[in-house]
């Protein structure tokens, strides 16, 4: 019989067992030889010493690579988690920039759509909150002087200041401008609130603009008449209708036509020309005004604005925002082409 045993860690013996028998075969004891096998040893010896480095490389390898796996992954995961707090705190121009394929490239592109959308949002908030500043400052300026007017011109008549017939009359009269553009202020502001929400409703239909100019010519002429301006007309008799509510479109071109006849010098001549692409008409008016300095130009379709408030006593500053809402809800465009001292000409687009 021989085995092969091993003893300890890195010992192996070879051990040889011969069976001592009698004269009648029956096993009386045994002869076991124990010998070290060298060259097994040595084998085992490095196989063990292999098995060690391997155990200790992969080991440190499973370390090295697991750093690098959960830093790859958790580093976005912190910078997107700075970023939202960044959004938190009102910062909507941080962007993760992640540059990935994956679910955590795609949740930072998600993030970044939300950075961006979240800017605008706060952007418009903004805006609006400024409109509404503006917008309750200059109501408050537009009334400041006509109530001043007012209480001055009633005070005098409580206090018997103005006892002259000719004084009293002066002053009523004064009360009754006042009031009349507070008025006109009012009823301006409460148009331009119904067309910006949308609460005017349109009767569109085919609307010939000749016929509507007939319609306007006929009360502005008379007011141009007293300041000497000329109504010229130069539109071709066949030109084609635009699709239109008949009562907001003579709006339109009375708010442009008006503006025009304020603001041209006395003998000069206010002009209508129009033409057909076949889809749209197009309609100018043109003056011979003082023109808008181009630094103003952007701005007058802005509530309130004058580019020329020496000029501009007469009226609200909104005028060209009620014509612009008009021609949007008609699906058209305004737009103001001028120079200074070239006059201004308005481009009505249906």
């Amino acid at each position: 019989m021989m085995t092969l045993a091993l003893v300890g860690s890195f010992l192996a013996l070879l051990t040889i067992g011969v069976p001592v028998f009698s004269e009648t075969n029956a096993v009386l004891g045994g002869i076991l030889m124990h010998a070290p096998v060298t060259a097994v040893n040595r084998g085992l010896g490095r196989a063990y010493g292999l098995l060690a480095f391997g155990l200790g490389a992969g080991f440190l390898a499973a370390i090295g690579l697991g750093i690098a796996y959960s830093d790859r992954f958790t580093r976005p995961v912190r910078k997107m988690n700075r970023i939202a707090h960044a959004m938190a705190e009102g910062d909507y121009s941080v962007r993760t920039e992640l540059a990935r394929q994956d679910e955590l490239g795609q949740l930072g592109d998600a993030l970044d759509h939300l950075a961006v959308s979240l800017g605008k949002a706060a952007e418009e908030s903004n805006r609006l909150e400024q409109m509404r500043r503006d917008f309750i400052a200059n109501v408050s300026h537009e009334f400041r002087t006509p109530l001043t007017v007012i209480r001055g011109s009633t005070e005098a008549l409580l206090d018997g200041v103005a006892r002259d017939p000719e004084e009293e009359k002066r002053r009523l009269n004064a009360i009754l401008s006042e009031t009349t553009g507070m008025n006109r202020l009012v009823g301006d502001l409460l148009e331009l609130s119904r067309l910006e929400s949308g609460r005017v409703s349109l009767e569109p239909e085919a609307v010939w603009p000749n016929e509507v100019l007939d319609d306007v010519w006929r009360g502005l002429s008379t007011v141009a008449g007293k300041v000497h301006i000329s109504l010229i007309r130069q539109l071709p008799d066949n030109l084609a209708p635009v699709w239109a509510d008949y009562g907001r479109f003579r709006q339109l071109l009375l708010i442009f036509l008006d503006n025009a006849v304020k603001h041209a010098p006395e003998g000069s001549a206010i002009t209508v020309a129009g033409q057909s692409d076949g889809q749209r008409v197009l309609l100018r008016i043109q003056d011979s005004g003082p023109g808008i300095p181009p630094e103003d130009l952007p701005h007058v379709w802005e509530r309130f604005y004058t580019a020329d408030k020496a000029r501009n006593r007469t009226g609200t500053g909104l005028g060209l925002s009620i014509a612009r809402q008009l021609a949007e809800l008609m699906s058209g465009t305004v737009a103001l082409e001028s120079a200074p001292g070239d006059g201004t000409t308005a481009v009505v687009t249906l």
